[in-house]
């Protein structure tokens, strides 16, 4: 599980009012833009910088990161998650653009447009019930960004986006444990199967947000999990 730390720049931070706060997310009822299979969603998240020049604001849009990419999957729900210092006095705007990963690039501007939605911190820590803010996606390209690659999509819902973002608390308890298993189904059908594990929270509302996820475990049907940690 991969974290993205961003510290918004230009800031007296022995004067301001501050909080880190962490970020995951998750969708519902995206649309399919594969002709025989669902999306490969990926959600990259964008933060408004802006410069002072004399009186004239200049913003433009920084990425902060990306979530992993979850295969032909309307609903994924990321383990990647992002932590930002929240500064009370200002007004720090994000960008959640998802995008349908086709090929090897990693590049988003290669990528096809699903849907985006904006929201400022402030926003989302005000209107979250439960710590979880429910944003409809838009699917107008967002202004001020090089996308192109916009497709007809079939829509089997609304779609949306659950953003889940909390203050992060220092706390010195770390837990470390193993796992194992035995006797499994065998899934494939020249080989045993490749299990793992994926912990998740349930929020009230019925959102669904990804904590933990061991590694694959390769072609058996007794697999151990040894060493693992949550912080």
């Amino acid at each position: 599980m991969s974290t993205y730390c961003y510290q918004y720049p230009g800031l007296n931070k022995s004067t301001s009012l501050s909080s880190k706060v962490e970020i995951n997310i998750s969708c519902s009822n995206l649309p399919s833009l594969d002709i025989l299979s669902k999306s490969d969603p990926k959600v990259y998240v964008f933060i408004e910088k802006k410069s002072y020049t004399n009186n004239n604001v200049d913003a433009n849009w920084e990425l902060l990161g990306a979530t992993e990419k979850i295969n032909n999957n309307s609903n994924p729900v990321f383990t990647e998650s992002f932590k930002i210092d929240y500064y009370f006095e200002t007004n720090v705007k994000l960008r959640f653009i998802v995008f349908d990963m086709n090929g090897e690039s990693d590049d988003w501007t290669k990528n096809d447009y699903i849907g985006y939605v904006e929201k400022s911190v402030s926003d989302l820590i005000a209107s979250s019930k439960c710590n979880v803010c429910e944003c409809e996606l838009l699917v107008n390209v967002p202004p001020d960004m090089n996308i192109k690659n916009s497709k007809p999509r079939k829509l089997s819902g609304t779609p949306k986006m659950y953003i889940r973002i909390e203050e992060v608390t220092n706390s010195p308890i770390r837990l470390k444990f193993s796992i194992s298993g035995s006797n499994f189904d065998k899934k494939d059908t020249f080989g045993k199967s490749d299990p793992f594990i994926v912990a998740s929270i349930l929020e009230d509302n019925d959102s669904i947000f990804k904590v933990f996820e061991t590694p694959v475990k390769k072609n058996t049907l007794d697999p151990e999990w040894e060493n693992l940690e949550v912080i």
